[in-house]
């Protein structure tokens, strides 16, 4: 059984040597990922931010000490809450477990600066998602260090005093070089287990520039429901090398449900060149609608920001007849509720993927 070496260090996270950097992205630039991404821009390196539950991986950066930099995408600021930090923490870990030469593992310590968390309880997510995922003894056989880098000096102090303290309260079954005492003993944290491949997931369709906040909250709504595995809102994510219509057609396999988010400019929104997207068969949006239409999976528009119904002769003809699809209203007044109302029913649709 492998020992694994769990330490807070003061450093800069760009100056610490790892073989992978883990950082978030909140669907905006800020501390450890806005310098991530200005080092990357000056040494003139393309970098594609992720939305919620994507995963961006950024091979040798000229200015970052770290072998790679893992760019996780996480729900907005507006919702982000401590079990982002811990579903964070623990996808860092188990990615970093399927690198074939990766296994050791530093990211930063998030808190009160920028997401408004309580800095020791933010601290205790962050530790039990990492214990979370090393629970899994095929992690456990690979990584050897998880070092949680606090640029404030007096705080990376005081967080190495109360690690050992979390990792007794968290679980036992990580032994970490911080000579805990012996005896005691706590309750593992509970595991999420992602779903087998056979498990009917959804499929969130929107456009980028149209309702990104409405995406992110919806999101957030449907993965406390279900489960971050089962909810996909991935639009970048197509491998180098892979047709994107194939791509799509193997994501919505398997799909129970694809929702349509249409906001105000669903319909308007227009490309570089001035045409409107839609009318384009390669945009993304028409192209997942009428993957999933043709597939005959149910299709469920989202309603927001009080937008109606599009018309048919405002859709293309492979998507014309999303117009006639009985749909839901989001609308910020009755938010809670229609979600809720929304839950029931994709629940409804789960059960029945599943046993078909």
């Amino acid at each position: 059984m492998n020992d694994i070496l769990l330490n807070v260090d003061h450093a800069e996270p760009l100056e610490v040597r790892s073989d992978v950097l883990a950082v978030q992205y909140p669907q905006r630039l800020l501390g450890t990922v806005e310098r991530v991404v200005e080092t990357a821009v000056a040494a003139k390196r393309h970098v594609l931010l992720p939305q919620p539950g994507v995963v961006r991986v950024l091979d040798s950066i000229s200015g970052i000490a770290a072998d790679r930099v893992l760019v996780i995408g996480v729900p907005p600021l507006a919702v982000y809450d401590y079990r982002h930090l811990s579903e964070f923490a623990s996808r860092a870990v188990s990615y970093v477990a399927s690198l074939a030469d990766a296994n050791h593992l530093a990211m930063p310590v998030y808190g009160s600066k920028g997401y408004r968390l309580d800095d020791e309880k933010a601290f205790e997510s962050q530790v039990t998602g990492i214990l979370t995922a090393v629970k899994d003894q095929r992690v456990k056989a690979v990584i050897r260090a998880v070092t949680l880098i606090e640029r404030d000096p007096d705080r990376a102090t005081r967080l190495s005093k109360q690690l050992v303290g979390v990792v007794k309260q968290a679980s036992r079954a990580l032994r970490t070089i911080v000579n805990p005492a012996e005896g005691d003993e706590a309750t593992p944290p509970p595991r999420y287990d992602p779903p087998a491949p056979s498990m009917p997931t959804l499929f969130l369709c929107y456009r980028r520039d149209d309702a990104p906040d409405a995406a992110g909250r919806l999101y957030d709504s449907l993965t406390a429901a279900f489960g971050p595995g089962r909810v996909f809102m991935d639009i970048d994510s197509v491998p180098l090398g892979v047709n994107f219509v194939t791509h799509i057609n193997q994501q919505l396999q398997g799909c129970a449900a694809v929702l349509v988010l249409i906001g105000r400019s669903w319909t308007s929104c227009i490309d570089a060149d001035g045409g409107r997207r839609l009318e384009d068969p390669a945009d993304h949006v028409r192209v997942e609608i009428a993957t999933a239409l043709k597939q005959n999976v149910p299709v469920i528009p989202v309603l927001v920001q009080n937008t109606p119904m599009p018309r048919a002769a405002d859709l293309p003809d492979e998507i014309r007849d999303l117009a006639f699809y009985n749909g839901i209203k989001l609308s910020p007044e009755v938010w809670r509720g229609g979600v809720e109302r929304l839950i029931k029913e994709l629940d409804r649709v789960m059960k029945g993927a599943a046993e078909r």
